[in-house]
């Protein structure tokens, strides 16, 4: 019996897909009391599940100022990885239609492989992660094509990063329950769709060099000295000393333990609240967890100019107290879920975007944490008082940020998805 290829021929093709899992899936969510499960609980200070894998909901205090914070703390990397097929100088990836309980819509396109340890080593029991073989193990059938390590949101996780690969596989392989084959062109029709693409499945699109593997050595994907020299002053600039520590729970002062979850006592816009899910295609079909709530959404924004017919993009370089040495390089700017409500409809408002979207961070993690996205081109940036930890780069230096390990913030991942006909113009015509 020939095996099942499933190809999304279409972006309607690749929705109807999509609403079809959803509906599949019968997904449930309810909000219950951590006294009502017991696979989670306060642990040795944390809030942790029984099996000590997944993640664990803990604090973390500033040693010099005590400055504190609730924080997610996953030190196991998470993997994820594309497979791509080619044929002639068509480009096909593998995706997978994704349910996780705190999305904005329930469903969304995630990459062919996002798996914590806890689920690709099947600590909760529960079915084997589809694919993980491939990139876990030798096969014959598929090509490494590299790898790298990214951090995850620097203000929500301590230290977490996770592994980005890629194969290119000899042959279309059979698509297993919720995956699709997708030709490169149709995901470039729905990049900038509202909730339909997922955090990691952007990153990885953004980190890849698209040009270099689509048609070899082409201009644009070559780096040159210019964009070398920045790269290595911006890796300078990285360097620091973190001053954090991770603290237990009832040691924080604005959060407060109760039956219901993490509560914000001192309205910092985060808190935790606790779950119970069921859904059929997903590993394990019930299960209990928590997820950290926000008050409002966030807010990202990117801003572009034109330099002599060259597209220059303004990075930040900031300090996040989740990320090892602190400093990281983000959008021009970033207001996360939850902070700053009063400054996020002020800023840009009456620009024209050159590309905006919605965007729910991980559902497995958030519950409706959500983001604007928004690329802004600057007519006259001669008059814009830009920061000192500001700078303006071209599209070779921003690719090369994209590829380094740990340089890039995952909100400048995501935001590049939306001008991957910018930075690999010969791929996303």
């Amino acid at each position: 019996m020939k095996a099942k290829v499933r190809i999304a021929e279409s972006s309607s093709d690749l929705r109807c897909f999509l609403e079809e899992t959803v509906t599949r899936s019968e997904f449930k969510l309810s909000r219950i009391n951590l006294s009502e499960q017991n696979h989670w609980s306060i642990r040795t200070g944390a809030l942790s599940h029984c099996s000590n894998g997944f993640f664990h909901v803990a604090g973390i205090r500033q040693r010099t100022t005590a400055e504190e914070h609730l924080i997610l703390y996953q030190p196991q990397s998470a993997l994820t990885g594309l497979a791509l097929f080619r044929d002639g100088q068509q480009v096909y990836v593998l995706l997978q239609a994704r349910i996780e309980p705190g999305l904005s819509n329930i469903g969304q396109y995630g990459p062919t492989i996002q798996s914590t340890a806890a689920n690709y080593l099947q600590m909760h029991g529960g079915k084997r992660t589809s694919y993980a073989e491939l990139f876990r193990s030798f096969s014959p059938i598929a090509n490494p094509l590299g790898s790298n390590i990214q951090f995850d949101l620097g203000k929500r996780y301590y230290q977490k990063s996770k592994v980005h690969s890629y194969l290119e596989l000899d042959e279309q392989i059979e698509t297993h329950e919720n995956m699709i084959w997708v030709p490169l062109q149709v995901i470039a029709e729905v990049l900038a769709s509202d909730n339909f693409l997922n955090p990691d499945l952007r990153s990885l699109l953004s980190v890849f060099d698209w040009d270099l593997f689509i048609n070899g050595d082409v201009s644009g994907s070559r780096k040159t000295k210019e964009s070398e020299d920045d790269v290595f002053a911006i890796s300078a600039k990285l360097l620091g000393k973190s001053d954090w520590k991770l603290i237990a729970l009832d040691q924080l002062n604005g959060w407060e333990i109760q039956d219901n979850g993490i509560a914000d006592v001192s309205g910092s816009g985060i808190w935790v609240d606790m779950f119970q899910v069921s859904c059929f295609s997903r590993e394990v079909q019930e299960w209990s967890q928590p997820l950290l709530s926000c008050s409002n959404r966030g807010l990202v924004v990117l801003l572009v100019r034109k330099i002599d017919d060259e597209y220059e993009y303004l990075v930040s370089f900031e300090s996040e107290f989740g990320i090892s040495g602190q400093r990281t390089v983000l959008p021009s700017f970033v207001i996360y879920p939850g902070d700053n409500p009063e400054n996020i409809s002020q800023l840009f408002e009456n620009e024209t975007p050159l590309a905006e979207m919605a965007q729910s961070e991980e559902g497995g993690r958030f519950y409706n944490n959500e983001s604007i996205y928004r690329v802004i081109l600057i007519e006259d940036s001669s008059r814009m008082n830009i920061g000192s930890g500001q700078r303006w780069v071209k599209a070779e230096t921003l690719k090369s940020i994209l590829s380094s390990s740990n340089s890039a913030s995952l909100q400048l991942r995501c935001i590049a998805s939306l001008i991957l006909d910018l930075i690999n113009p010969h791929s996303f015509l």
